[in-house]
């Protein structure tokens, strides 16, 4: 899948620059700001970098990984290897994240078309990919280690999957990545053929350019 980066810059609100300890999960989250688009929440992230404050006058702390936007579109924020602020609280219900989730969970930002947190279908199948793409990466069960932000601290986050948690376990179940076809993909990253294995394991989404540099790859290496 195609995704932008376009970090924010390294500041104490944001993007404190802390190493991420090994992932334990992928948390999912929506923005709360009907019909805002993915760089407007990355922008949003970029300035809290001044110090920004909440109603109550409380500095913001808040970030994810990626944020998936309205068409679709997936821009990175911060680098997997890095903290974020998006599950902090000051307790949690449960425990398999250790004392503090934010040090050790990718965090996902999701835009949506109206107040309930219904997202389009283009922003859905984007989602459900780059999940597929962080499982396999970080060997993680998409039924065991992937999360709403309610599951880990009761915050109405997604608010669409926290009002509808059917949709949320039939999402969840969508994500097996066939182990086989996973196994063949690393194989070739180690081999060197190709150097973007998130690109293939989704087969249903694969690009033609990917296709033709594995093609030109594997001809070199026969030729």
């Amino acid at each position: 899948m195609n995704i932008k980066q376009d970090l924010i810059t390294i500041n104490q609100y944001s993007r404190p620059s802390t190493k991420l300890k090994p992932v334990k999960g992928v948390v999912v989250h929506w923005v709360a700001n009907t019909k805002s688009t993915a760089q407007a929440n990355r922008n949003y992230f970029e300035g809290l970098k001044a110090g920004k404050r909440d109603v109550k006058g409380n500095l913001i702390y808040a970030s994810a990984h990626y944020i998936v936007g309205l068409e679709g579109e997936v821009i990175q924020v911060v680098p997997d290897n890095e903290m974020c602020y998006h599950v902090g609280a000051a307790s949690y219900k449960t425990d398999k994240l250790g004392t503090y989730p934010n040090d050790c969970t990718i965090g996902i930002e999701c835009c949506h078309v109206d107040d309930n947190g219904t997202m389009s279908a283009a922003t859905l199948e984007s989602l459900k990919e780059l999940i597929k793409a962080l499982c396999t990466k970080y060997q993680l069960d998409p039924v065991r280690d992937v999360y709403l932000h309610y599951d880990v601290t009761g915050k109405a986050c997604h608010k669409y999957y926290v009002n509808n948690p059917k949709a949320w376990t039939d999402f969840k179940a969508s994500l097996q990545v066939d182990p086989v076809h996973a196994a063949n993909v690393n194989k070739l990253v180690k081999a060197g053929i190709i150097s973007t294995p998130e690109a293939w394991y989704g087969l249903q989404t694969v690009n033609i350019e990917h296709v033709k540099s594995l093609i030109a790859k594997v001809a070199a290496k026969v030729s």
